[in-house]
């Protein structure tokens, strides 16, 4: 499934946070969260209802050619703006 972009929307729309504290508060809880994430193959991408990009892996920043920093928070929208 070469290319398969996996998109999950959260419940976590009113959230001023926008990292992966937003979506695991222990810090042990956040660090399974992203070796999970960051071993899947394919580029996955979090975003909240909101549509801001919350979490995403070393797949997804390879795919954006962007440091996962860079687009953290940000929205689709946000994306044309940087391109």
């Amino acid at each position: 499934m070469e290319g398969f972009i996996a998109q999950a929307l959260l419940s976590v729309a009113d959230r001023q946070e926008h990292s992966l504290s937003a979506l695991a508060p222990s810090y042990k809880t956040a660090k399974s969260l992203e070796l999970v994430l960051n071993g899947v193959p394919h580029p996955v991408l979090v975003k909240d209802r909101a549509h801001r990009w919350l979490l995403m892996n070393e797949a997804w920043c390879r795919l954006m050619q962007r440091p996962r920093e860079e687009m953290l928070g940000r929205t689709d929208f946000d994306l044309v703006l940087l391109c």
